[in-house]
């Protein structure tokens, strides 16, 4: 192989890297899309869930990661199914100090290796609890960095 072609084999790959690198997110975040109560959680058939003694706060959010929102090698459903199950562990509603159950979830209308989309999630609260007494957290170590520690409190 002569220099010239060594040469600009050796760019090509340079540039493909730079490339395949930019796909790649700079920093975690997390953003809700909507936070609010709801009359329960939805099931298939039209019927909807509900708990006594308790209402349901729905959270749905969009994240991105700087490390694969999994490692499993899965396809289509599966790999929704394990991203909502990965990104789920890292987040909790709070009221009042004490942690709200998550009932149920979601996966992501979609997701790619590093990004998720409408991930929803049904957490029980308290009957009466308002809704200024709630935070949402996630746990950055979820999206690959660890000091990202994201808090939204719905006014």
């Amino acid at each position: 192989m002569s220099a010239i072609k060594k040469i600009f084999s050796f760019v090509l790959i340079a540039v493909m890297l730079v490339g395949v690198s930019s796909c790649i997110p700079s920093e975690a975040q997390c953003d809700v899309v909507s936070a609010e109560f709801v009359n329960g959680i939805p099931m298939s058939g039209g019927v909807t869930v509900s708990y006594e003694g308790f209402d349901t706060f729905k959270v749905v959010i969009n994240v991105q990661s700087t490390d694969k929102l999994t490692t499993e090698n899965l396809k289509d459903d599966e790999f929704r199914q394990a991203v909502y199950k990965n990104v789920s562990k890292g987040c909790s509603l709070t009221y009042n100090g004490s942690e709200a159950e998550l009932k149920y979830g979601f996966w992501p209308s979609s997701a790619s290796s590093y990004m998720a989309t409408e991930i929803k999630m049904f957490f029980l609260v308290p009957e009466g609890t308002d809704i200024k007494d709630l935070t949402f957290k996630l746990d950055g170590a979820v999206l690959g960095n660890p000091e990202y520690q994201f808090a939204y409190t719905p006014e």
